[in-house]
C-alpha cells in the first residue's frame, strides 16, 4: 500500500483528477488527496485520463495558483 508514504509527505500538494477517467477511477484521486496531509484535490468535470487541450487552462491557473500558494507557506 502506498497510504503510509502518501501520509509522510509534507509539502504542500495539489492532486488533479478526471472526473470521468476510466483507467484510475475518479475514487482513486479523492483517495490519493484524502491520504496527503493537507492536500488539495481539483476533479475536473469531463475529463479522463488524458489532459485534452481545453482543459490547460483550468489545469495550468490549479497549479499556479497552487504553486504561489505554496511559495507564500514556506516563507
Amino acid at each position: 500500500s502506498r497510504k503510509e508514504r502518501l501520509r509522510a509527505v509534507t509539502i504542500p500538494t495539489l492532486v488533479i483528477h478526471g472526473a470521468v477517467d476510466p483507467l484510475v477511477r475518479p475514487a482513486a484521486g479523492r483517495d490519493t488527496a484524502a491520504s496527503i496531509p493537507g492536500a488539495r484535490l481539483l476533479m475536473i468535470d469531463g475529463m479522463g485520463h488524458a489532459m485534452p487541450i481545453p482543459m490547460w487552462r483550468t489545469i495550468i491557473d490549479a497549479i499556479a495558483q497552487h504553486a504561489h500558494g505554496a511559495t507564500a507557506q514556506t516563507q
